[in-house]
């Protein structure tokens, strides 16, 4: 059982919130609890059930957030699971949020849920929007068609809220109560109805969940959608207002000559930004981290630590960490806050519109591309993030191929590579890293492609993305969630794989046999190998040894060039090209390394990630295999190709 009834001696009274997704619940539910939850512009973001505590008026309430639905009889998870809590009816009173700007397809999973209970509280949101758009709710209309309380409110301006919850006590005390509409349907649906269950909800919810009269289904919905929209056009009033600036916008961001371009140019800006600004606080990191060898080596020193322990902690855990940290921090703290300002202004959306056709070309559908994005901050955000994607087959084609997109732990190595052999500036860095993401997603539709013409055949699901309005966004706290909830979190485990990791390199350089350390002879062991793809044993080596944190492994090369036994750090890029040069690199191993790079296995945390939502060792293992099986081909054709026409 997915929910329970929470057992709690400071409320004894507990709301649930039921809406479509982009109607504001989560929005809604912070202001009543104070809780900060994750909000999202696109169906099925909010995957789980959030409960919080809240007083009005005195008296101690609990609120649930359901995940945000379009329908009752759909088999998705969010769905069925919606469904069920409804049904079960361990709340006081359920209230129903809908879209003022969109009253006719709220209204429609309003009428599901008053079919199936009645004690409820209609909430129409963003009435603000709404008036802007120069649409006006008549409230007591619709209270008085539907028979149950109804609050006009904008959850964003905070305005309505308090009668909301008046009403919402009212009916769950017993003091409001009328006849709930419910819809009427032919004779012969209804007599139909009767046969599965004398008690209405029974019958409804066992023609919504088994889906065993498609005829009587299809009745059903056309019936629900045609009263919602004679409702709608009842309780609405619209003044005629110029052309709205959203669709001035996505007559733009979303049109088939301009959409895409526009979409490049934005990320090639992000990117630029990302690359500037990060340069800086990596390189005072740096600084600031090889005053802490000092530190940490006089420390140790003071207590009489032994040699070996202090070189495997001073050269080996904490150059490790040190290095993540100074490469990992500075992008993710630019980048994040970023991706999540065009989720929150309402753009991610219209990447998956815009994407969808190619994606559908593929065997898959649009939300694929916003799995992707997430991939951009971490392997790990896309994989979960496929639970979006109600298809299993088309989910399990996201998860395989979100590690075709280059996370952020490998930015650094690909932002270094391309500055010191293929870019003078930080805006052509910005470009090539904006190709280089492109390169991934043509990747990604290519394995996509590949995925569902063989193991997972099939044609894509069509689906159904509401545009969200644009919205203004909350800096501050865009800048804070980011940090806090995203950057930080995906550092701190980061930092758990690579301090590990660490020690094992420093055994592996420390250890010697027949007068070589053992990091030489795996790398001489590779060479043949990574010649061939262009690269060389040094480079595929770190790689492997990378395996736990994508961020350690060009130090890893840089260790094994210098022939230490500590891991170097990174330094100014003009050094670090001489030292790279001198041990055989040229623009063609810089652009094999990028490749491969962009291609190859998934870190340690994403191999975890992807068996926990597959479930299955199988395709864990293609999911380790494909990308790396694309790299290693497409650095063999690149090799090739420099040694016939460069």
């Amino acid at each position: 059982m997915l929910f329970k009834k929470p057992q709690t001696k400071d409320a004894d009274v507990r709301f649930i919130l039921v809406g479509n997704p982009n109607v504001g619940k989560s929005t809604l539910f912070n202001l009543l609890t104070g809780k900060k939850v994750h909000t999202g512009n696109w169906a099925g973001k909010t995957v789980s059930v959030s409960d919080g505590l809240g007083i009005h008026n005195k008296k101690p309430y609990l609120i649930s957030d359901l995940p945000g639905i379009a329908s009752l009889s759909s088999p998705t998870a969010e769905e069925m699971a919606a469904s069920d809590e409804i049904a079960r009816g361990h709340y006081d009173c359920c209230i129903i949020v809908l879209d003022a700007t969109q009253l006719a397809r709220s209204l429609t999973l309003a009428l599901r849920v008053l079919e199936i209970t009645p004690r409820c509280v209609v909430c129409v949101n963003l009435c603000d929007e709404a008036e802007k758009k120069g649409i006006t709710v008549d409230k007591n209309a619709l209270e008085f068609i539907l028979g149950t309380k109804v609050a006009l409110i904008s959850a964003g301006r905070k305005k309505g809220v308090s009668y909301l919850m008046d009403s919402a006590f009212d009916v769950a005390s017993g003091t409001f109560s009328k006849k709930v509409f419910t819809p009427l349907y032919s004779p012969a649906a209804e007599d139909a109805l009767k046969g599965i269950s004398p008690i209405r909800r029974d019958a409804v919810l066992t023609v919504l969940r088994e889906g065993r009269d498609d005829a009587l289904i299809c009745e059903m919905s056309e019936r629900v959608v045609s009263l919602a929209c004679k409702i709608a056009r009842t309780v609405t009033v619209r003044k005629t207002v110029r052309e709205s600036v959203d669709y001035k916008i996505d007559r733009v961001l979303c049109s088939p000559r301009f959409g895409i371009p526009a979409m490049l140019c934005l990320l090639a800006l992000v990117l630029w930004i990302t690359v500037s600004a990060a340069n800086y606080p990596s390189e005072l990191l740096a600084r600031l981290f090889s005053h802490g060898d000092t530190l940490l080596l006089r420390f140790l020193t003071a207590v009489n630590a032994p040699a070996p322990l202090v070189s495997a902690l001073v050269y080996g855990v904490w150059r490790t960490l040190s290095t993540v940290v100074s490469v990992m921090l500075p992008p993710m703290a630019v980048f994040f806050p970023f991706f999540t300002l065009l989720e929150e202004v309402g753009y991610l959306p219209r990447v998956a519109f815009n994407l969808d056709n190619a994606f559908h070309r593929c065997g898959s559908c649009g939300k694929q591309s916003l799995t992707m994005c997430m991939g951009l901050g971490c392997t790990c955000v896309g994989v979960t993030g496929s639970a979006i994607i109600s298809s299993r087959r088309e989910r399990l084609i996201a998860v395989l191929t979100n590690t075709f997109m280059p996370c952020n732990g490998r930015f650094g190595a690909l932002i270094a590579v391309i500055g010191m052999f293929l870019a003078s500036g930080s805006f052509s860095s910005g470009v090539i890293l904006m190709l280089t993401l492109v390169f991934a997603v043509l990747m990604t539709f290519l394995a996509s492609k590949l995925l569902s013409a063989t193991i997972l055949r099939g044609n894509g699901e069509g689906f159904i993305l509401e545009l969200p309005p644009y919205r203004r966004p909350r800096v501050f706290k865009i800048i804070v969630s980011s940090l806090i909830e995203k950057a930080l979190a995906v550092l701190l485990r980061a930092v758990s794989v690579a301090a590990p990791a660490g020690l094992v390199i420093w055994l592996f350089s420390n250890l010697t046999f027949h007068g070589a350390s053992i990091i030489s002879h795996l790398s001489s062991l590779l060479d043949p190998v990574g010649q061939i793809m262009g690269l060389d044993g040094t480079i595929l080596l770190a790689f492997i040894l990378g395996f736990p944190a994508n961020e350690i492994v060009l130090p890893i090369a840089l260790m094994i060039y210098t022939g230490g036994s500590a891991m170097t750090s990174l330094t100014a890029l003009s050094s670090l090209k001489i030292l790279l040069t001198s041990n055989g690199w040229s623009i063609a191993t810089a652009i094999s390394f990028i490749i491969f790079s962009t291609l190859h296995w998934p870190c340690a945390s994403a191999v975890l990630t992807i068996h926990k939502e597959t479930k299955s060792l199988f395709w864990t293992i293609v999911s380790i295999l494909l990308p790396t099986a694309f790299g290693f081909i497409l650095c063999i054709i690149v090799h090739f190709a420099f040694i016939l026409f460069a």
